[in-house]
């Protein structure tokens, strides 16, 4: 990750290179059966800024003059890079380009920061999808919001998640799929920083559908690391 000065506003960019590893098991075609997947998943690249309230800083700033609501937006190219066999219906990597653009706002009070969010998901075709099958998807709408508290002066936090999604309906040749998602997700995590640049987030994630997309509880450790200073 990395902070930019975004035309005299505040931006960042960063880099996603995800690892994964996973089991699945179901039944197909009248069979039990199970897959197991580890690699690289498709590395993502995201610019994120702001257009109001959040003025870009050169070194120290006073966090007294900060504003109470901010709003930016960001954009995320999804590249085709990640471990991907086109005899495999499950895999890691989606063998095509994705844009995720997304826009919000936060408004901060006291210590308790309230945030929402409106995204969209484009996707190119997948030319080469299972069986040599050509996969085009609908585009995907996105709504979230999110409740933070700061906890202590070092900068730890914890937050509060809520996300709806509903779009994304497949097409496979040409026939198109009863495969449009509507599912709601619900999350919760602790961020605690180490040494300046150093975070350590701590996340769990459950998800529920409503038509289509997974059901599922998740856990993740993950490190952050920035350098440099706007």
């Amino acid at each position: 990750m990395r902070a930019i000065d975004f035309f005299g506003m505040s931006g960042k960019v960063d880099v996603i290179v995800p690892w994964a590893a996973g089991n699945w098991d179901g039944i197909y075609q009248g069979e039990q059966t199970d897959v197991k997947r580890d690699g690289f998943g498709d590395p993502r690249i995201r610019l994120s800024f702001n257009f109001i309230g959040a003025p870009a800083y050169s070194g120290s700033f006073d966090t007294s003059k900060t504003n109470k609501t901010v709003a930016g937006a960001s954009l995320q190219i999804i590249t085709p890079f990640g471990e991907n066999f086109t005899d495999k219906l499950i895999n890691l990597g989606s063998n095509r380009w994705t844009f995720r653009s997304q826009a919000g706002v936060a408004h901060a009070l006291g210590k308790w920061i309230l945030e929402a969010y409106g995204g969209l998901w484009l996707f190119t075709a997948n030319n080469n999808f299972w069986g040599g099958s050509r996969l085009r998807q609908r585009p995907f709408f996105t709504l979230k919001v999110h409740l933070i508290y700061t906890l202590t002066a070092s900068g730890s936090w914890i937050a509060f998640g809520a996300g709806y999604g509903i779009g994304g309906r497949a097409i496979v040749n040409d026939l198109e799929r009863d495969t449009r998602i509507s599912s709601l997700r619900l999350g919760l995590v602790y961020a605690l920083p180490l040494t300046a640049g150093h975070t350590i987030k701590l996340g769990l994630t459950s998800g529920r559908r409503f038509e289509k997309g997974p059901d599922f509880d998740a856990l993740a450790v993950s490190y952050q690391y920035h350098w440099g200073g706007i």
